[in-house]
């Protein structure tokens, strides 16, 4: 029988799920009792795998991004929780992780991606290409996420843990 990453990559064609748990494992080798992730993207299971608690209540994007009336205002509540008590790590994921519609408002993402580049240093990224690998921090660009240049990208507040993954 096949592997459950083959099955994966059969059933999506995409190695989401599979550089996901790999990305979430590093994470969980990383991260102290207590600490909060964030994800930028419809991703929960990096939250379950990697053991951090979530920094809202919001494990999936859809609620923020879908053409929903509230939108506006859980954004506004996420962006509230993010700005008041920054979590220890944040992810973004490709853009396709967030379920967009021609009404929604990426307000949200705009404020992550500011708060990325004032507070956070990148940590670990994974590509499409090269995926089931963590690879080491690298610069990080706005563009890099407009671009769609990773799958993942994790990222560690400054002042806190080592910048260099494989130390």
């Amino acid at each position: 029988g096949m592997s459950p990453d083959e099955v994966s990559m059969k059933l999506y064609s995409d190695p989401r799920f599979i550089n996901a748990r790999e990305l979430a494992g590093a994470l969980r080798e990383r991260i102290s009792p207590g600490d909060r992730l964030y994800v930028l993207g419809s991703e929960p299971q990096i939250y379950f795998w990697s053991g951090a608690k979530p920094a809202t209540p919001y494990v999936l994007a859809n609620p923020l991004f879908g053409n929903y009336a509230s939108a506006g205002r859980r954004q506004e509540e996420v962006w509230k929780a993010l700005f008041e008590a920054p979590p220890e790590y944040l992810i973004l994921c490709f853009p396709f992780s967030i379920p967009l519609f021609p009404a929604s408002d990426l307000t949200l993402v705009g404020r992550v991606l500011d708060l990325v580049s004032e507070q956070y240093r990148p940590v670990a990224w994974m590509s499409r290409n090269n995926f089931g690998k963590v690879l080491p921090a690298i610069n990080f660009s706005r563009r890099d996420f407009e671009e769609s240049r990773f799958d993942l990208f994790l990222f560690r507040r400054e002042g806190g843990g080592k910048t260099n993954w494989n130390g």
